[in-house]
């Protein structure tokens, strides 16, 4: 989404009231395995949603 900002292809509107953080809890039985799928997401949420 800051690329297409950057480019002038979106428009943020109310940049004032935009809530930059989001507070996320994950819950996951130890009984059952956590996949990797699961793993990599929960890593990506943590980490604010940025890539590498």
């Amino acid at each position: 989404m800051r690329e297409a900002l950057d480019a002038g292809e979106l428009e943020s509107i109310l940049p004032d009231r935009v809530q930059r953080t989001l507070n996320i809890q994950v819950v996951w039985p130890s009984s059952r395995h956590l996949t990797p799928k699961l793993r990599a997401f929960i890593d990506f949420i943590c980490d604010g949603g940025r890539r590498d």
